[in-house]
């Protein structure tokens, strides 16, 4: 008897709304902490790194975010044990009654839902981030037991006095960002495993390590003029005298179970999808 009415305050829809509920407001508290000046710098050391690797960090100022944190995993997984035992109520009905296409697509929502899930906190723990490597032309970053990207070269068509301002300041006349890339190689024990361009907001993908372009960046005068090194392409506009060599920097991230992740989310968004039109076609 006691088993029966845990299994249906478990797999209630009145849980889940109050879990939901929950979720909101600490997500509401987490922007505040984020907003505020004594807490954003813990938020931005955790997105730099594994969350496994910032839960190991000293305190010092990192309680209260810990705190935040855990509360919001337990929420989670409160929110993911009413998923598992509300399914399996759905999918038992599914059987006993006649199996029908909606159905049979809000069973498939929840199960991708709570693997969606499953692989935001994979991503968390597993595989390995390495943030703000600042290169310069012909520098190697070495990583992971033999893993090297190497910086080859800088092909950049604006004025590099536009990279003194925040990136978001950035207009499309002052920076083009399709015309604007680094060329890169990863290679693993000195064997070559891909060369190619990445872009702001375009990264490169190889063996399952991906390669982020952050931001180019100025590097200290030569006190030449026109010191740009052949690789730099530039506008030749009245005016624009160029006194700096570029650099970038760099995001190296390896996700183990992100192709499945997006897979996975993919196939949740088109079951939402197809759920709405026949649930639509029958109203």
């Amino acid at each position: 008897m006691m088993k029966k009415k845990l299994y249906k305050i478990l797999s209630s829809l009145h849980l889940a709304t109050w879990t939901l509920i929950i979720l909101i407001l600490w997500f509401t508290w987490g922007i505040l902490l984020a907003e505020s000046e004594n807490f954003a710098g813990g938020f931005k050391l955790m997105n730099s790194m594994l969350v496994r690797d910032w839960l190991g960090l000293p305190q010092k100022g990192l309680f209260l975010l810990k705190f935040w944190f855990t509360g919001l995993c337990l929420i989670m997984v409160l929110l993911g044990v009413n998923l598992i035992f509300c399914t399996c109520t759905k999918f038992f009905k599914i059987i006993r009654r006649k199996f029908t296409g909606p159905r049979f697509f809000m069973l498939m929502v929840h199960i991708l839902f709570g693997v969606v899930a499953l692989g935001h906190f994979a991503g968390f723990m597993t595989g390995y981030r390495y943030e703000k490597i600042r290169l310069a032309k012909g520098e190697i970053f070495a990583f992971e037991n033999g893993f090297k990207v190497k910086l080859n070269k800088i092909h950049f068509m604006d004025n590099p006095e536009v990279l003194k301002k925040a990136r978001k300041e950035f207009t499309g006349k002052e920076f083009h960002y399709r015309l604007n890339y680094a060329e890169v190689t990863l290679s693993y024990q000195d064997k070559e495993l891909k060369t190619d361009r990445i872009y702001l907001l375009k990264p490169m993908q190889s063996h399952k390590i991906q390669i982020t372009l952050n931001k180019f960046r100025l590097l200290a005068s030569s006190g030449k003029k026109n010191n740009l090194k052949p690789d730099y392409n530039r506008t030749n506009r009245p005016g624009h005298n160029f006194d700096h060599e570029l650099g970038v920097v760099l995001t190296v991230t390896k996700n183990p179970v992100m192709g499945i992740f997006m897979l996975t989310y993919a196939l949740m968004i088109m079951g939402i999808f197809i759920h709405m039109i026949i649930t639509w076609r029958r109203v």
